[in-house]
């Protein structure tokens, strides 16, 4: 086993090839492994890169992350302004018809229901959504309450403070003059005999089964099922409202305490001798309450609103519900959560935010998400089925931003092909343990050419 050449600082980083030397085009396989000062294994964040040490040149005297992870001075922690982000935040503030900003209870619908989140503002409306993980873009519809249940207002979203940027000094980089002889073939480029051909479209169908018929595998025939057409007669905004008087021994009672007006779903003949005696709410195959408020990050700290199977039902309009489903029984599918049975909404197909946009309770704002990741592109020689007829000539060999070593073993492995330059590879793999140490080692391995 080959382990690092040189390595920078006294890292917690080790490199181990299978080989000494490898041939062009040939499989290489690395195994990371990153150890605490007492060589025990930990886990860390990484990433790494490989590079032919021919076609790259680096920078000398380049600042690395050994050298510029640590601040110079702590700063009090009373000044910093910019709490940590969990994910993708959304902050906003909600306003009275008066336009003066009011605590209220809202509910957030991310998507196509992907998720529903219930929180309560601060004093002053405002809200802090932190965490939210999606990519491109999605659309995201708001509702608030007041503590008696009734709209509120509206929402607007505010524009957080940005972090100022720092900047860096620019690198004076060096003009080498050099004769020696350029590619002659493009990493990209099309040979010239190649025939290119008009897109195929391939079409299909599918047999979709119903709906229902795939839910009663999973969950089994629920007690009781109340239709969209039962639903419809009631003409409220409020779930709650009207699936009373609709399941037999299901009742739903207001209760009043020092945070607002909650519903409380009482069931006939289950036993109180459980601390919790309410069902588990369930929207789309997605528990969202009934056992556990929802926990989210407000502006003020965490709060946490809608405790009662109730409330989550309460936030939900009748008109875009296709069926509720009803199992009084112990549900084992989830566990010690469906003990007092499970209330199964289910909405009507093609839900989407696109449904709330009459309703003039919803407020519906088109959030960016992150972008896409590129994948890190490069041959696979042991495919026999593909043709590798042109040249490799590639200066990256490998590339990965995000890795990361097991926390029990310390390691991860890699693989890769190597090209048809022969030389050396340049290896640089750095990032942060998960003690938050920074780390970093350098390597180098030998291509020979077969």
């Amino acid at each position: 086993m080959n382990e690092a050449d040189l390595t920078i600082s006294d890292s917690t980083i080790l490199i181990s090839t299978d080989k000494e030397v490898y041939g062009t085009r040939e499989k290489i396989q690395l195994i990371i492994s990153t150890q605490d000062k007492n060589n025990r294994p930990i886990g860390a964040n990484l990433s790494i890169s490989i590079t032919d040490e021919n076609q790259v040149n680096s920078i000398i005297n380049s600042k690395n992350i050994l050298q510029n992870y640590f601040l110079p001075e702590i700063p009090d922690p009373a000044k910093i302004f910019f709490p940590a982000d969990q994910g993708i935040v959304v902050s906003g503030v909600v306003k009275n018809k008066k336009q003066n900003p009011e605590n209220a209870n809202v509910t957030a619908i991310l998507g196509k229901f992907d998720d529903i989140l219930m929180f309560e503002t601060d004093d002053s409306g405002k809200f802090d959504l932190n965490g939210l993980q999606f990519y491109d873009s999605i659309d995201l519809a708001f509702q608030a309450k007041d503590k008696k249940n009734k709209p509120i207002g509206g929402i607007s979203l505010t524009a957080r403070d940005a972090h100022p940027v720092s900047s860096f000094e620019t690198y004076n980089f060096q003009k080498i003059e050099t004769s020696s002889v350029q590619r002659l073939f493009s990493e990209l480029e099309i040979p010239k005999e190649t025939i290119v051909l008009d897109d195929i479209v391939v079409t299909g169908s599918r047999i979709e089964e119903p709906s229902d018929e795939i839910q009663h595998k999973i969950y089994g025939k629920p007690d009781h099922v109340v239709t969209s057409e039962e639903l419809a007669r009631s003409s409220t905004s409020n779930l709650v409202v009207a699936l009373q008087g609709k399941i037999p021994g299901v009742s739903f009672v207001q209760v009043a305490d020092n945070t607002g007006i909650h519903y409380k779903i009482r069931i006939r003949g289950l036993s109180t001798f459980w601390l919790n005696t309410e069902p588990l709410v369930v929207i789309d195959g997605i528990p969202v309450g009934g056992q556990d408020g929802i926990t989210t990050l407000m502006g003020g700290g965490q709060a946490t609103m809608g405790n009662t199977a109730g409330d989550r039902l309460a936030m939900l309009d009748p008109n875009l519900v296709d069926r509720v489903e009803v199992t009084l029984r112990t549900n084992g599918l989830y566990g010690d959560l469906g003990r007092n049975g499970v209330i199964a909404v289910f909405t009507k197909a093609g839900s989407s935010i696109d449904n709330y946009q009459d309703l003039k309770t919803m407020e519906v704002f088109k959030i960016r998400g992150y972008n896409l990741p590129r994948s890190f592109k490069s041959p696979d020689y042991s495919d026999s089925t593909l043709s590798y007829d042109k040249p490799d000539f590639r200066s990256t060999v490998y590339w990965n931003p995000t890795i990361r070593t097991n926390s029990d073993t310390g390691e991860i492995a890699i693989s890769f092909y190597a090209s048809d330059v022969a030389g050396r590879y340049k290896i640089i793999v750095e990032g942060v343990t998960e003690f938050g140490e920074p780390v970093q080692c350098v390597d180098f391995i030998r291509i020979e050419r077969k």
